[in-house]
């Protein structure tokens, strides 16, 4: 059976083709977002239907096929419904994914810390009224069970 494989600096993701193109297959089925149409038919081509391996990197160049960024989301949803295989290049061994730890960052978790003092401060000073927003971003991170941090994705940005 061909892999889809993911490899970074921290860690190598693999899953099983039939698993990800099922998955993509019902993604498209109950949002039809293009970019997994686009996605599952580059996936088939490049696999030759699922006949070879495919390794995607992070340091890819995938040249007017934007939407193969749109496969560290479909990992994500992967490792979050604990399928595949994962190495962690740091421990050099084979994680269980019943051990994977995962961490979440919200938009209420980032902006928790705020003082709302300083935000006083801040619409004092620049006359501002209402209700400020601050920026930010957050994802998941996915890590081994020895806390090494092996694959994440930016999920939200303010």
């Amino acid at each position: 059976m061909s892999q889809i494989i993911y490899e970074n600096d921290a860690a190598i993701l693999s899953f099983d083709y039939p698993y990800v193109t099922n998955f993509l297959t019902n993604q498209i089925a109950e949002h039809n977002l293009e970019d997994d149409s686009l996605l599952l038919k580059w996936l088939e081509k490049t696999s030759d239907d699922g006949n070879q391996d495919i390794t995607i990197t992070d340091e890819d160049q995938y040249e007017g096929i934007e939407y193969v960024g749109r496969m560290m989301y479909v990992i994500r949803d992967l490792l979050r419904d604990e399928k595949g295989d994962i190495y962690c290049k740091t421990c050099g061994r084979a994680i269980a994914l019943s051990k994977l730890k995962i961490r979440q960052v919200t938009p209420f978790d980032y902006h928790k810390g705020v003082d709302k003092k300083a935000i006083k401060r801040l619409k004092k000073e620049f006359g501002l009224r209402g209700r400020v927003r601050l920026p930010g971003s957050g994802g998941t991170t996915f890590l081994c069970d020895k806390g090494h941090e092996l694959f994440g994705t930016r999920d939200w940005i303010t």
